[in-house]
């Protein structure tokens, strides 16, 4: 039994859920878009980029689904037979660390004559589901940090077209 019926790529009717499915609702959404300006670092501890975006819940039992769509580039550099780097990245509420995400991106290479630095440019994506229990203005900022492996120097940047959207859902 369909649920919903599309007429001209619009939803004309809903058809009742079965009972027990709670669907929730969107309250809300923001989003922001660019090109960022990279600013280079070679910081292993986390840092904070320039992305970043502001919701102000409605509720302080609403959620927010939080999306960050955003380019890294990682690049090894000079001082080293051999190098590999890695970035990580971390969405944080006002300052406030709430997700600790997996390796975002990652550099390998060899210093030979025609080679001498490795690098890489990724367009990964964070998806965090918040809490954030509130109804102030609510900042959530991508950080990221550097990890080098073997002997090396290079850096690593938030680089290139991002997208941030906040969408406030009523449970």
């Amino acid at each position: 039994m369909p649920l919903i019926r599309l007429n001209n790529q619009s939803i004309s009717s809903v058809t009742a859920l079965p009972s027990g499915i709670d669907t929730g609702k969107i309250i809300q959404h923001t989003s922001v878009q660019g090109n960022n300006t990279p600013t280079a670092t070679s910081s292993t501890s986390y840092v904070a980029t320039n992305l970043q975006h502001n919701i102000t819940p409605t509720s302080s039992s609403n959620k927010v689904l939080v999306m960050f769509n955003f380019g890294v580039e990682t690049r090894g550099a000079l001082g080293g037979s051999y190098y590999w780097v890695k970035t990580n990245a971390r969405i944080y509420r006002n300052n406030t660390d709430i997700l600790v995400s997996n390796r975002v991106n990652a550099s390998a290479g060899a210093q030979v004559p025609a080679y001498t630095y490795g690098y890489q440019v990724t367009q990964p994506q964070l998806t965090y589901l918040d809490s954030p229990n509130t109804t102030s203005s609510t900042n959530y900022r991508l950080y990221i940090d550097f990890e080098e492996l073997q002997s090396s120097s290079g850096f690593h940047s938030a680089y290139g077209y991002y997208n941030i959207t906040l969408i406030e859902l009523e449970p």
